[in-house]
């Protein structure tokens, strides 16, 4: 005992006894084991936020020299009257601002709606077909705080896996308001949709937080995005996706009411 009290969790108590003292060793050794895999697990969350605060830093390029940039191709476009590429590059330069003016986790839900509003200018200038969408939100709920960068993944999937394919006219929709206890974001849109038993597929790895969402291109950014909703709140809060061939597809987040800001 004196070795764990030293910090050495590798120790065990050796016994044959199947008395009192028996029962006592055995307990004593399957506690020291959870003890074990608790400092692992905490390690190794240390050590993967270290990891994401490198990443972070490394992700710090200048942003005055990003911005400063912009704005020299920005005049340039101005001078040659090319104003919609001008347009689009001061959009650009709202979404960089916005990205990496903070690595804060959570954001007001009013700032995680303009980004996504910024996303979908962009996305309207560079279709080929018109692209409309409309943002409803309930009175009071854009002061709400979320987890940034949670609402983009999923528009972007509807927009090149839904619309795109469409060949017509796209809409996204997206609807926030409350019920009960949650926050519900709906993003819906008018693209292709997907069959029964590919929705039934898609909510079942996602009820379990499933890698293997991975393995399909147009997943990886519900998995991302289930796996931030999960790892902060945990159940009953995440995605949902409900779909109807050739009549589009809507992904319900789920998310706790946090009020009062960051």
């Amino acid at each position: 005992m004196k070795e764990v009290e030293y910090g050495n969790f590798e120790e065990r108590f050796i016994t044959n006894s199947k008395d009192a003292i028996g029962d006592l060793a055995r307990g004593f050794n399957h506690m020291l084991g959870k003890i074990k895999e608790l400092i692992e697990s905490v390690q190794k969350e240390e050590q993967l936020k270290k990891e994401a605060e490198i990443t972070a830093l490394q992700l710090q390029i200048n942003p005055h020299f990003i911005y400063n940039t912009l704005e020299s191709i920005n005049s340039l476009a101005r001078k040659k009257k090319e104003y919609e590429i001008s347009h689009l590059i001061v959009l650009l330069g709202r979404l960089l601002r916005l990205s990496i003016s903070s690595f804060e986790e959570k954001v007001p839900l009013k700032q995680e709606l303009m980004y996504v509003e910024y996303y979908l200018e962009i996305q309207k200038q560079r279709m080929r077909y018109p692209l409309k969408y409309e943002i409803i939100v309930e009175p009071a709920i854009e002061h709400y705080s979320t987890i940034k960068w949670i609402l983009q993944p999923i528009v972007e999937n509807a927009i090149i896996h839904g619309i795109d394919p469409l060949r017509s006219e796209g809409k996204i929709t997206i609807y926030v308001r409350t019920k009960n206890d949650f926050i519900l974001i709906d993003i819906a849109d008018n693209g292709v949709g997907l069959d029964q038993d590919q929705i039934s597929e898609i909510n079942e790895n996602l009820k379990h937080n499933s890698t293997n969402l991975t393995k399909y291109r147009n997943r990886v950014g519900l998995y991302n995005v289930q796996t931030r909703i999960l790892s902060r709140y945990g159940e009953p809060y995440g995605l949902t996706v409900t779909s109807t061939l050739q009549k589009g597809t809507t992904v319900q987040l789920k998310l706790p009411i946090e009020k009062g800001g960051i």
